[in-house]
């Protein structure tokens, strides 16, 4: 029986020294994160310690009672000690100031309300913001992200409460507003930090004046793009290629269509079950037939019937050589003519999608060219971003030898010595054609967007991001219908929104992939929810090496460790 007493007295005692560790290691970790906060001013991550201030102080009493019981007396003063200072952090915020006064003393005389909100552009509900400012009654508002449809909608019925409203409207998530019920004076907007609008006013309070910046901070910077690039920009030259080097996208440009109508749907001006006889409801050739029961999901989905090409798409840029919309506006009269299946499986449609193009067209009262600027490339900041050949920024293909810095397509020669040589088992070397052409200008909503690496990355990693809509301004609702496929036991009609969707152990989970080709270029696009990131690959040459090279380097990026 001693003997049994004394082996269970030092496990007893080692227990307690293990507790003891544990609790000790737990205190310090408290006090690290109390320093860490102090130094938050100097970078965002160390900031982020400040938000766990309440579980902190509770953790810490904890600590203390426990410490306290086991004897371990200073550790249980440092837990105190710390309890004591997050309290004295916590206390004051939930203390109206009105009761707790300030540094000159009690409250008196006129105060002013202040209400600084982030309406977030992507929200088209205002019902929430307004029932908001009638619960708070402030006197000044700090409104940011605010749009046009913000300005319209939601400012200007405000204009009895708030007779002095200074709006700089912006559709790239900065702009900003200051609304208020009295006079302010010396209003001015001011670009502080990388064009980002702020607004500066004095008022006058009690006798006092009080000047007001108010301003939408950045918000934390993603990780930067790695892009690496080599070879040459055109066969037989040394001029090699560039990282910032603009690329052809060919049919990877459908998902940026497909944006353009979640976001139309977003808006309440479409929606995914519209059929073409809503549309077109002016149209007897549609009406009057079963083109008038496609919807807008089936066209995103290439499951409404429309062929895949036409034979010549120049015949309608040839009719309408000043016009584009008129150019797509006769590309579609053209479907109609066409006899539509009975039961329409998967087809791979591009005049599908120059449908879906010229829908937006005709609802946006613009080009398809116009609107994807003005909704895409402008608020995602893809400056490089055009259409058409590469060689010229506008997309026309006169005198492109006098453009510097700019690659060519390529296509493969035929060498019928080099062909005979290779038959005959010799060596040839490869020859290519350089080009600078380009789809016909009605498959811009097809495959036609051209821009650098960089640029295309900001409109793919939204995809990888599980609150990606928001970027790319569409609802939670659509775009969730939108980017889900019919299933398929084929891999490549599993289709839906400009991207092939499929699940892969090796890419963590669900990827979206697709690629494209204007015939002269290659390029690959693969999004990566479950590693929050996008692999791009281009090349400006077509054939099957080529092809087969890049998505051979979109497979071996994809082994990198995620950080």
């Amino acid at each position: 029986m001693t003997e049994l007493l004394s082996s269970i007295q030092p496990d007893r005692k080692s227990l307690r020294a293990k507790i003891a560790m544990r609790l000790q290691f737990l205190v310090i970790s408290i006090w690290l994160a109390l320093f860490a906060t102090t130094l938050g001013r100097f970078h965002w991550i160390l900031d982020l310690t400040t938000h766990f201030v309440v579980q902190y102080c509770a953790l810490s009493l904890v600590l203390a009672t426990a410490a306290w019981f086991l004897r371990l007396r200073w550790t249980a003063c440092f837990a105190a000690t710390a309890a004591v200072v997050l309290s004295s952090w916590i206390v004051p915020i939930y203390t109206s100031p009105i009761t707790r006064g300030h540094v000159h003393g009690p409250l008196q005389g006129e105060t002013i309300r202040l209400m600084s909100c982030n309406v977030l552009t992507s929200n088209l509900d205002h019902e929430p913001f307004r029932k908001l400012i009638e619960s708070e009654s402030p006197n000044i508002v700090l409104m940011m992200e605010v749009d046009t449809n913000w300005h319209d909608r939601g400012i200007r019925p405000l204009k009895d409460r708030f007779p002095y409203q200074y709006i700089e409207s912006r559709e790239d998530n900065f702009g900003i507003a200051l609304l208020s019920d009295r006079p302010l004076s010396e209003v001015f907007f001011r670009e502080f930090d990388q064009n980002i609008p702020s607004i500066a006013a004095k008022l006058e309070c009690n006798g006092e004046q009080i000047q007001l910046i108010g301003t939408h901070p950045l918000p934390p910077k993603e990780q930067p793009a790695i892009v690496e690039a080599t070879g040459i920009r055109k066969w037989e030259t040394p001029e090699q290629v560039d990282v910032d080097d603009i690329v052809h996208l060919g049919s990877c440009t459908k998902a940026m269509t497909a944006v353009i109508i979640g976001q139309l749907c977003t808006e309440d001006r479409l929606g995914l079950s519209t059929t073409l006889g809503e549309i077109f409801h002016d149209t007897a050739a549609v009406t009057e037939s079963s083109w008038s029961e496609v919807t807008i999901q089936q066209l995103l989905q290439h499951r409404s019937g429309v062929n895949a090409n036409f034979a010549v798409y120049q015949v309608f840029d040839a009719k309408h050589p000043d016009s584009v919309v008129a150019a797509r506006n006769e590309l579609t009269e053209a479907i109609w003519k066409q006899k539509r299946p009975r039961a329409p499986g998967f087809v791979y449609s591009n005049i599908g999608f120059i449908l879906l193009g010229h829908i937006a067209e005709k609802i946006d009262g613009k080009s398809w060219e116009e609107i994807i600027a003005k909704r895409l490339f402008q608020p995602l900041g893809m400056t490089s971003a055009g259409f058409g050949p590469v060689g010229k920024p506008d997309g026309t293909t006169e005198s492109v030898d006098s453009i510097a810095g700019r690659c060519w397509g390529h296509t493969q020669s035929i060498d019928f010595f080099s062909a005979a040589k290779s038959i005959l088992g010799g060596k040839s070397k490869p020859n290519f054609t350089p080009q600078q052409t380009d789809n016909s200008r009605c498959l811009g909503p097809a495959g036609r967007a051209h821009m650098n690496l960089r640029d295309w990355s900001k409109f793919v990693l939204p995809f990888a991001k599980e609150d990606g809509y928001r970027q790319l301004q569409i609802s939670k609702e659509v775009w969730s219908e939108m980017l889900t496929p019919i299933q398929s036991t084929k891999p490549n009609e599993s289709y839906a929104a400009g991207w092939v969707l499929f699940d892969r152990p090796r890419f963590n989970g669900q990827a979206f992939f697709h690629n494209g080709s204007n015939t002269t270029w290659y390029c690959y696009a693969l999004a990566l929810p479950g590693k929050h990131q996008c692999i791009l690959v281009a090349t400006n040459v077509f054939n099957d090496p080529a092809q087969k090279a890049c998505d051979d380097i979109a497979e071996f990026i994809n082994t990198f460790p995620v950080e």
